[in-house]
């Protein structure tokens, strides 16, 4: 009955909400001498989002000069999505809606707190390794009947993206950058923790931009050799390991089981990660949600702002310079009155969009 009634009001909110982009253009091919390759990010969304929830992040990195693929998972994670199967090479399209735990039963006892999310861990790792396939077969050309290529009124062109006809791949394959929000950021650990499904080489992954981590699924993430590209050692130096950015919002710093256990798994990545807290953000910041009528605010720009330039200075190499012109603060919580349940609330010191380097 609740969603019978939020989704025309989400519906008609996201006819409102526009983002500066063309629909099905060829690949623009680089212009600089020193760039002629687009390094590539694929995104992967949290708990209730999708493929589109994230437009103003993703567009904005995708602007900086870099192919972003969007993944819209089909782990029942998302509000709803299209699966395909084949049988006799005919495709056969079945919608998955949202799964929550209740919604599911196990068989026999498992340690896990989260088993459903963590079986849901496993699909999207695949998938996340199956895009990185798939895509490279577009570039390429390689024939596949499973890789359907849809557009709008069918006027996508595979072969502006493809290197036939002479044409030289201009996407960095040897470059990737695993972005991820929440479950997305926890997917993004996970990969890098864990072995690539049978049949899968490790991704070439030289960058980790992960924002506002939801780790209780995946409680102990640390980089393993087998999920790295072949020159990595972790047993030898950590100066190869991805490097790694997390930004966090200031209600997940302040979840201190949670903080530290994030604290842990970013440590195990040296001196290549680095975890920021922004102050006054909260965990819908990072998300397109941000922006709907009922929920935006003139402050959330600010927020937005600060989150794409220190994601795009991140992947540029130049994080270090833009911390160092934003305003910094000392990790100290205060009290400012009380919850509904008589807890304390807290936050932490400081003006919105200052940040916190830990």
């Amino acid at each position: 009955m609740t969603w019978s009634i939020l989704a025309p009001l989400v519906y008609l909110c996201g006819r409102l909400i526009k983002i500066p982009v063309y629909p099905n253009v060829p690949l623009l091919r680089p212009t600089k001498a020193s760039q002629t390759h687009w390094p590539l990010v694929i995104f992967s969304h949290g708990l209730g989002g999708s493929r589109t929830a994230y437009s103003q992040i993703c567009s904005r990195i995708a602007a900086s000069g870099r192919v972003v693929l969007a993944i819209e998972h089909r782990d029942g994670t998302s509000p709803a999505c299209q699966t395909r199967s084949w049988d006799a090479g005919q495709s056969i399209t079945k919608p998955i809606l949202y799964i929550r735990q209740g919604d599911v039963s196990c068989d026999e006892e498992r340690e896990e707190p989260f088993p459903l999310r963590a079986d849901q861990l496993l699909i999207r790792r695949y998938e996340i390794y199956h895009t990185f396939k798939t895509f490279s077969c577009l570039l390429t050309g390689e024939p596949d009947h499973r890789l359907a290529i849809a557009g709008e009124n069918g006027k996508f062109r595979a072969e502006d993206w493809t290197e036939i006809n002479g044409r030289e791949i201009t996407v960095r394959l040897a470059d990737v950058c695993l972005a991820g929000h929440s479950f997305g950021g926890c997917t993004v650990f996970s990969i890098l923790s864990s072995k690539p499904p049978p049949g899968y080489p490790p991704l070439p992954c030289r960058h980790a931009l992960i924002y506002d981590p939801w780790l209780d699924p995946f409680p102990t993430p640390g980089p393993i050799q087998e999920a790295l590209p072949v020159e990595c050692n972790p047993e030898q130096t950590n100066a190869d390991l991805p490097r790694m950015l997390v930004i966090n919002s200031e209600p997940f710093t302040l979840w201190k089981d949670h903080f530290h256990q994030l604290q842990t798994a970013v440590r195990k990545w040296g001196r290549q990660a680095r975890l920021i807290t922004l102050i006054r953000s909260v965990h819908y910041d990072f998300s397109d949600f941000s922006w709907l009528p009922f929920l935006r605010k003139k402050s959330k720009n600010v927020l937005l702002e600060h989150i794409e330039g220190l994601s795009i200075s991140f992947l540029d190499g130049t994080i270090e310079e833009t911390l160092e012109q934003m305003q910094t603060r000392s990790f100290d919580v205060q009290v400012v009155g009380k919850k509904k349940d008589g807890r304390p609330k807290r936050q932490i010191t400081g003006e919105l969009g200052d940040i916190i380097i830990h």
